[in-house]
């Protein structure tokens, strides 16, 4: 009784460490699953819960990314928070444009998978199923891959350098805007922050620096700019 009473307390504790609904402009779209906010004055990340956008580098990801930025980019949203993650210290929800469900949206536009391994929202479910029937946005493609797949297969292909002593670009992958193929020099885009690293800057290689760009131009036009730390 008294180990569920614990436990009773820590999931109460959880829940109210999550924000109650707010309105937020949307200030930076980084991709079809993840924008920054300004609340409280300050830049807040906010990762689109119950889906999964295609990653930077794959088939249909600067589409995803751009409609995510048409539906919300300089708009006042509402937020609805669901969790927080820790690992980027970012917030998870959902996110309302004029009564619009955003995350349903991106998946029954084909643009976004419903994210199962953490979600099992029947809405989303069923956006997915009939995005897939119809073979809308990326389902039109005959062998589409999820992007945790393809999360997983660059993660062993980084490995795979780093243990033949291979570096720099060749190491991080797909770079946007190259059609699939690696650019040497290609510059890392940190989600959080919306900034982005040349080669050589000593946060080159940060943990958030999850989109790769070709150019400067390429990289403003998904709203980053370059970090100061750099120069």
């Amino acid at each position: 009784m008294i180990a569920i009473g614990v436990l009773s307390a820590a999931l109460l504790a959880a829940a109210a460490a999550l924000p109650a609904p707010f309105e937020a402009i949307v200030a930076g779209v980084s991709d079809g699953d993840s924008v920054v906010v300004i609340h409280e004055g300050g830049p807040l990340p906010i990762r689109l819960d119950g889906i999964d956008a295609p990653e930077s580098g794959q088939p249909w990801a600067r589409k995803a990314r751009d409609r995510a930025a048409d539906l919300m980019r300089g708009r006042t949203v509402r937020v609805l928070p669901r969790d927080r993650d820790t690992k980027y210290d970012r917030l998870v929800a959902r996110i309302e444009v004029g009564g619009r469900d955003v995350n349903e949206t991106l998946v029954a536009e084909g643009l976004a998978w419903h994210y199962v391994r953490f979600s099992s929202d029947p809405r989303l479910a069923a956006a997915e199923q009939a995005a897939r029937a119809a073979k809308r946005g990326l389902w039109a493609d005959p062998k589409p891959i999820a992007p945790w797949d393809w999360r997983h297969r660059t993660s062993r292909g980084a490995d795979a350098a780093a243990a033949l002593g291979l570096g720099g670009a060749a190491a991080a992958g797909p770079a946007e805007g190259t059609g699939g193929a690696t650019a040497a020099g290609a510059l890392h885009g940190n989600v959080n922050s919306l900034v982005y690293h040349e080669p050589g800057c000593r946060y080159y290689w940060c943990a958030r620096c999850t989109r790769t760009f070709a150019s400067a131009a390429d990289a403003a036009r998904a709203g980053f700019r370059p970090a100061g730390c750099c120069h």
